[in-house]
């Protein structure tokens, strides 16, 4: 059974996918993708990996679920956690989006835009499926 919690967050990643044009992957293999160099298991929430040729390896997403129920997320041990988990992301060359179910709307925006500005001079076609 799924819980409410991870139910609101699917939802949200699927809002977001559409808004952005993409789809950001929830399987375990693609969660911990950007990870690999971590010296623990860390998976995202979602990620979306840019086709061969870009500039970025794709893009980590992050939703902050429990920011404002006192959720793991919004005390300081998960934080923490939090900041060392996103900084491996990057070092594997994803960016790294986060955010809460507050405004997808202009979220999706923002990705749809970074979305773009990975594929910008990487001569990929906007259209090619991700590949792994």
């Amino acid at each position: 059974m799924i819980s409410k919690t991870k139910e609101k967050e699917i939802k949200a990643i699927d809002q977001l996918s559409k808004l952005a044009g993409v789809e950001f992957r929830t399987d375990a293999a693609s969660r911990a993708l950007p990870y690999q160099l971590a010296p623990e298991n860390y998976q995202a929430d979602g990620v979306w990996i840019a086709p061969k040729g870009c500039d970025r390896t794709g893009i980590v997403l992050e939703i902050q679920g429990g920011r404002y129920i006192a959720g793991k997320h919004g005390n300081a041990k998960g934080l923490s956690t939090d900041d060392r988990k996103l900084i491996w992301a990057q070092l594997a060359g994803f960016a790294v989006v986060t955010c809460d179910y507050s405004n997808l709307e202009d979220i999706g925006k923002a990705l749809n835009l970074l979305v773009a500005q990975i594929y910008a001079g990487s001569g990929t076609d906007a259209d090619n499926p991700m590949e792994i």
